[in-house]
Parts: structure tokens; C-alpha cells; sequence
């Protein structure tokens, strides 16, 4: 059932109470976008605060989880399915889709259907195992990139 911001959170910050702390997938699927964007168009007022309302209710989530202890042992990943024609309500030359998450061990690049192989490996299961094969890889490496300060540029020579 397609549900709006609000109520998709509420159901899915319910689950994450059950969980109590205990290993847990969430998978939250906003709506908002896509319905807003097909009815009113990319770049509408409507289209826009719709994931202004979705990045909200993530904040809330990153919320939560610091709330009780967990952000730092939970793994966000968020993935569009699609973009939008500009100035269009449909996505017939926007077939591109991006993944933004916390887990340090993802690298950039890679298709669709890379980001199920990605979440999959990083909660502990051999894809190589999967009959029929899964078509995705892994987007991650096997030493994680660390943030780190850029190191001062050196003194000029006098």
C-alpha cells in the first residue's frame, strides 16, 4: 500500500522499538517523490517539498538511532529508482539512480542492481551462494575509505 512520509515513518520507527536494540532491517519506501512528481511535474513546489518531507523524516530516523545508542552500529543506505525528465512528469530519459549511505566500506560507481548486492554482502550473505545467480557485485572495498583531514599544503620556498 502506498503511504505518505508520515505514515510509512510511523510504521517503520514502531518496528525499530520492537526490535529493542536486536540485530534489524528496515526497509522504508518513500512515495512522495515519485506520486508528487508524476502528478505535478519535476522542479514543482509539490515535487520538492515532498523530499524535503522524506530528508526530514530521515533526520528523524539518524534521530532515533542516536536517541538509543545505535547510529553508530546502524548502516543507512538511500536509493532512488529513478529521476525525473526535466520540467516533465515522467522519467523516459531519467533512468539514473543513486545510492548515498554511512557505511564507509561502499566505493562509488557501479549500476541498480549493485545496491542489493551491496546491502546483502554487508549483512554477512555470500551472494556467490545465490541459485540463480544474483547479476549485482558488491560496491565495496575491501579496505574501507577513512575520512580524512587533507594534510596542510607545504610552506612555499622563500
Amino acid at each position: 500500500k502506498q503511504r505518505d512520509a508520515p505514515d510509512v515513518s510511523a510504521v517503520a520507527l514502531a518496528t525499530l522499538e520492537k526490535a529493542g536494540g536486536k540485530r534489524f532491517l528496515v526497509w522504508v519506501h518513500f512515495s512522495d517523490p515519485d506520486k508528487n512528481g508524476h502528478g505535478f511535474g519535476e522542479n514543482s513546489a509539490e515535487y520538492e517539498q515532498a523530499i524535503v518531507t522524506c530528508d526530514e523524516w530521515l533526520g528523524k530516523f539518524a534521530q532515533w538511532l542516536k536517541d538509543k545508542g545505535l547510529y553508530d552500529k546502524t548502516r543507512i543506505y538511500v536509493v532512488t529508482d529513478h529521476g525525473f525528465d526535466e520540467a516533465e512528469k515522467s522519467h523516459r530519459y531519467a533512468p539514473r539512480s543513486w545510492l548515498g549511505t554511512n557505511d564507509n566500506a561502499v566505493i562509488m560507481g557501479g549500476h541498480m542492481h549493485d545496491i542489493a548486492a551491496t546491502v546483502l554482502v554487508r549483512m554477512g550473505i555470500d551472494i556467490s551462494r545465490l541459485q540463480p545467480a544474483y547479476p549485482g557485485r558488491a560496491l565495496i572495498d575491501a579496505q574501507p575509505f577513512i575520512r580524512q583531514q587533507a594534510p596542510a599544503p607545504a610552506a612555499a620556498p622563500r
